[in-house]
């Protein structure tokens, strides 16, 4: 089984990069680079093996005609370097998938021109694949997307991975693309000479079982399948990508993801993808200060119990001093607390680990080889 990552444009947002519509994921290529390797390492801390550069929104649909044109290959190749730079920082043997977007925006296939799509893909070809191992077209809505994706990357030298998306209305054991074709149709139009792997992904978890069984039957058995479903809400076959931001479904905890993924598994997948886990740096953080509250509060009423069954008052002044003190601490703390979150979201906690670890080594040297210390 190979890990794919997850949605890296939703984990920007939720670690506070730059994120807005219609640039969606690529504003933080753009505005904050680094943020995109913090993403790209959060995955492979989390265990994947494959990470997809941050190029899905790289498209006039999400940057505009001017700014596409202007530095669509800058960003794309953007991308791909700061992927491949995660990659060279860790000994784990990660691959590197170019993320080749739906052209015309996810979920639209009537808008699909195969003339401007070649010209599109010809830029995304030309400008990232010098840093990837794979290629992966992913939230592909029609047939006609597909063979104009094997066309333009069949010569690529790289792997090709299609990923589809299906409609998340209706669940049957031959499911339809966006466009209303069926996957088995989908399936018979594509050279499989050309193509490692058939995945499906931007669709309801509930209706990939259907089409990993169904591509089973269909598919050689050397060919991989693979799945990395939504974690929101149903989309409509109406919906354009840039008319919000889905909401996260209630229903749909990791450990009910881990359950869809242990099925496919056993149906015949052989790559799962998905961010499993909606905690991150920043929630974490936050949590973290909010459960040292009822502690400090703690601390502070056994202080003042203490001092005063000891027969101490305090006078005015020491009243005085008391507020002041509190007003200035909250302010300085709120500006700390706001920093190290922010540092948090972007740097990640690596830091403090190491910090940790050459403290305890620097003070059991100094207690059994120079002076022994103690708890005072």
């Amino acid at each position: 089984m190979e890990i794919l990552d997850g949605g890296i444009g939703r984990y920007l947002k939720e670690i506070g990069a730059p994120f807005q519509q219609p640039e969606w994921s690529a504003l933080a290529l753009m505005e904050d680079p680094s943020s995109v390797v913090t993403a790209h390492q959060a995955f492979v801390d989390a265990g994947a093996q494959v990470i997809t550069t941050n190029s899905y929104a790289v498209v006039p649909f999400h940057i505009g005609e001017e700014r596409f044109a202007n530095r669509g290959a800058e960003l794309i190749a953007l991308s791909g370097q700061l992927a491949q730079k995660v990659k060279g920082s860790t000994s784990q043997n990660i691959k590197v998938a170019a993320g080749i977007p739906p052209v015309f925006g996810s979920y639209s296939p009537g808008d699909f021109v195969t003339a401007d799509a070649v010209t599109m893909l010809e830029v995304f070809k030309q400008h990232l694949l010098p840093f990837t191992d794979i290629v992966l077209a992913e939230t592909q809505s029609s047939i006609d997307e597909v063979t104009t994706i094997q066309k333009v990357f069949a010569d690529c030298g790289q792997p090709l991975w299609i990923s589809m998306t299906l409609e998340d209305e209706t669940e049957s054991p031959d499911p339809r693309l966006r466009s209303g074709e069926l996957l088995s149709d989908a399936l018979s139009a594509i050279n499989l000479d050309q193509v490692e792997a058939i995945l499906f992904n931007c669709s309801q978890p509930e209706v990939m079982a259907a089409a990993v069984t169904l591509s089973a039957k269909q598919l050689p058995s050397s060919k991989n399948i693979g799945v990395y479903a939504n974690g929101f809400r149903p989309i409509s076959n109406t919906i354009q990508a840039n008319d919000g931001y889905s909401i996260m479904r209630d229903d749909l905890a990791p450990q009910d993801y881990l359950e869809f993924a242990r099925q496919w598994k056993a149906l015949g997948a052989t790559i799962v993808g998905g961010m499993t886990q909606k905690l991150n740096r920043k929630t974490a953080a936050e949590f973290s200060f909010f459960l040292a509250v009822p502690t400090m509060f703690g601390a502070t009423a056994k202080k003042l119990y203490d001092y005063f069954n000891n027969g101490f008052v305090l006078t005015n002044e020491q009243i005085n001093y008391l507020i002041i003190g509190n007003i200035i601490a909250f302010i300085v703390a709120m500006i700390a607390i706001k920093s190290f979150i922010d540092y948090l979201s972007k740097k990640g906690f690596k830091i403090f680990g190491y910090y940790r670890i050459v403290l305890g080594v620097t003070l059991l040297l100094i207690h059994y080889f120079i002076y022994p210390l103690s708890i005072i």
